[in-house]
């Protein structure tokens, strides 16, 4: 429990915020799940950038070995049926292609070993993707990165508006949605690039996430785990980049943060606990 001078702290932060759900954040505090100092810095954050707009594949999700299992299938059977043994595995397809969709990909590769696919025919690959996807977490469960979940409720409780814009389908990202336990983010507010006809690093995702949250990009933070998800944000005029590495084996931390560097991230996390702290030095950086 928060001692009395603690509540009276939130009480106050959250009367001067005009906005959020009082009761949530004392509840946050009382259990010990978001430090008092951290929920304070993100009143304090949301009064500049009201907006949070989610990344869903490593950056809310834990998805990625599961779905690039089911990917690395059906890219072998399409080249199987091109006339080439790609020999892709999860682990391999998903370290050369990660942040990419299935289409990017499959460009990617017909360009590299120089097959012809028509459109109609790199749809039915794709749905076939799709399907055999959303089958492996309906069968398999699925898991929320480390901390992502508690930062999001925090959010919201303090008053942030909050949007996913995803790379994957749309019914992926809701279905991902639903089986995280997320229901406090509005089906409404979930974007996908990838339907959209412009994925990442096309910044068009974000900025339709940005409509839709009622907010000028330079008020949004983009959370991203890849360079494509952190060069979209730049693209679109996030007003603040942030990299999380959570899932990263500590040994190619280094690589990966200097990775997201080069695309314009303004800050990269090891973990969610980081966030209220960092995202309140950048916001106050900011107003300078």
């Amino acid at each position: 429990m928060i001692t009395q001078q603690e509540r009276e702290k939130l009480a106050l932060a959250m009367s001067q915020s005009g906005t959020g759900d009082l009761d949530r954040v004392l509840a946050f505090a009382d259990q010990a799940i978001v430090p008092v100092e951290n929920i304070l810095q993100l009143i304090q954050v949301r009064a500049t950038h009201p907006a949070q707009i989610w990344d869903m594949d490593g950056t809310l999700a834990d998805s990625e070995p599961v779905a690039f299992s089911a990917c690395a299938a059906v890219m072998n059977r399409l080249g199987k049926r091109k006339g080439h043994d790609f020999g892709f595995t999860g682990p391999s397809l998903l370290e050369k292609y990660v942040g990419r969709s299935f289409s990017a990909m499959v460009r990617e590769l017909q360009m590299i070993y120089n097959f012809d696919i028509s459109e109609s025919e790199l749809r039915y690959y794709a749905d076939m993707e799709k399907r055999m996807v959303m089958n492996h977490f309906r069968n398999c469960g699925l898991g929320a990165t480390p901390g992502s979940k508690d930062l999001v409720q925090i959010s919201i409780a303090v008053g942030f508006r909050i949007a996913i814009a995803s790379s994957s389908t749309l019914p992926r990202i809701l279905l991902c949605k639903r089986l995280l336990g997320l229901d406090c983010i509005s089906d409404t507010l979930c974007f996908s690039g990838t339907d959209m006809g412009k994925s990442k690093p096309a910044p068009d995702v974000y900025l339709k996430a940005a409509a839709a949250l009622d907010a000028a990009p330079d008020q949004c933070i983009s959370f991203e785990d890849e360079e494509p998800g952190v060069q979209a944000a730049h693209a679109a005029g996030i007003g603040m980049k942030l990299g999380i590495i959570v899932l990263t084996p500590p040994a190619r931390r280094t690589d990966h943060i200097n990775r997201l560097r080069v695309k314009n991230v303004d800050a990269v996390a090891e973990d969610f606990r980081e966030m209220p702290a960092l995202m309140y030095r950048l916001s106050q950086n900011s107003v300078l």
